[in-house]
C-alpha cells in the first residue's frame, strides 16, 4: 500500500511592521466609563500596554491550529523523545499519526488559550467596523504607535485565511509557532491586524519573554513614550469628555499630534484632521 501523505497548504512567509513598511500602527479604545478612562490615561501618558490571552479574545476560533505529521517516522521521532524525558528506554507506538496528531492538536489549542499573551494593533484607522466595535461607536479614541520603533517595528503580520494553519508538531520553530498565534479567519481581514506575542517565562532566547519591555502582570511599559505618537479623537465623543482628554494630554513630556474624525457628508466614511 503506498504510503498516505499530508497533504498541507503552503504557508505564507511571516512579516512584520518594518519590512512591510508600515509606519503607524493603531489601537481602538473606549472613553466613557471611569475604568476605561483610567486605562486610556495609563497608556498615554506612562506607555502601558496591555497583552491579552487568547482566552478572552471575542473569536473563539483564534489560536487553534491543526498539528500535524508529515510522516510515520517523524511521528516516532516525537514519541521516543517524550520517551527520553520520561526514561523510558524503549517502547512501542501506541497511537498512530494521525491519533497522536489529533491528540496533540487538542492539548495545545487549550494550552496556547493560556500560556501566551498578545499586543493587537491594526494599519487601518480609517476603518469604520473598527471605530464601532472597539471604539465604542466612534465615542472613543484611536491612538497611533510608531512602527518604525521596537518593539512596535517588530509586530507580526496577521495572516487571513479559511483553514486552519497546519503546524508539524515535531520540531516547532518560532516562525512557525507565531504563524499558530497569528492566523485568523478571512472574516476579520478588515482589521489588518498585527501582533506582538509575549512567549511563557523559560522560553529561549529570554527576549521572546521580555520584549524589551518591563512588566506587571500582563501590563507593559513601552521603552520610551515616543512609541506614542498620536490620538484620535471619535466623530461622537461628547463635548465635555473631550475637555478632559486633551486636559491629560497636556500633561505629557513628549509631544503628541491630536487629530479630529468627523462622519464623510455624504459617504460611508471616516475623515481626518490634525489640530495640533
Amino acid at each position: 500500500m503506498p504510503r498516505r501523505t499530508v497533504k498541507r497548504t503552503p504557508e505564507p512567509a511571516i512579516r512584520d511592521a518594518r519590512s512591510n513598511g508600515v509606519t503607524r500602527l493603531y489601537k481602538f479604545r473606549p472613553y466613557r466609563t471611569p475604568i476605561e478612562r483610567k486605562r486610556l490615561h495609563q497608556m498615554l501618558l506612562s506607555g502601558e500596554v496591555y497583552f491579552a490571552p487568547p482566552s478572552m479574545f471575542n473569536d473563539p476560533f483564534e489560536c487553534r491550529p491543526l498539528l500535524v505529521a508529515s510522516s510515520p517516522a517523524q511521528a516516532r521521532r516525537y514519541e521516543e523523545t517524550l520517551a527520553r524525558k520520561r526514561g523510558i528506554k524503549s517502547f512501542k507506538p501506541v497511537l498512530t499519526p494521525a491519533q497522536l496528531a489529533e491528540y496533540l492538536t487538542d492539548k495545545y489549542r487549550d494550552e496556547w488559550k493560556h500560556v501566551y499573551r498578545i499586543l493587537c494593533l491594526s494599519a487601518s484607522g480609517h476603518d469604520i467596523l473598527q471605530w464601532g466595535h472597539y471604539a465604542d461607536g466612534h465615542r472613543g479614541v484611536m491612538v497611533h504607535f510608531d512602527a518604525t520603533k521596537t518593539p512596535i517595528a517588530g509586530m507580526i503580520e496577521v495572516q487571513y485565511r479559511d483553514e486552519y494553519p497546519e503546524i508539524e508538531f515535531y520540531g516547532h520553530s518560532r516562525p512557525i509557532l507565531q504563524l499558530g498565534l497569528a492566523t485568523k479567519s478571512t472574516h476579520w481581514h478588515y482589521e489588518h491586524e498585527y501582533r506582538l506575542v509575549r512567549f511563557p517565562k523559560g522560553t529561549q532566547p529570554a527576549s521572546l519573554h521580555s520584549l524589551g519591555m518591563t512588566w506587571r502582570g500582563d501590563i507593559a511599559t513601552l521603552p520610551s513614550l515616543d512609541r506614542i505618537i498620536g490620538v484620535t479623537i471619535g466623530a461622537e465623543m461628547n463635548q465635555k469628555l473631550q475637555r478632559r482628554l486633551r486636559r491629560v494630554l497636556s500633561e505629557r513630556d513628549d509631544p503628541i499630534e491630536i487629530w479630529r474624525s468627523d462622519l464623510h457628508r455624504s459617504k460611508y466614511e471616516v475623515v481626518f484632521s490634525r489640530e495640533t
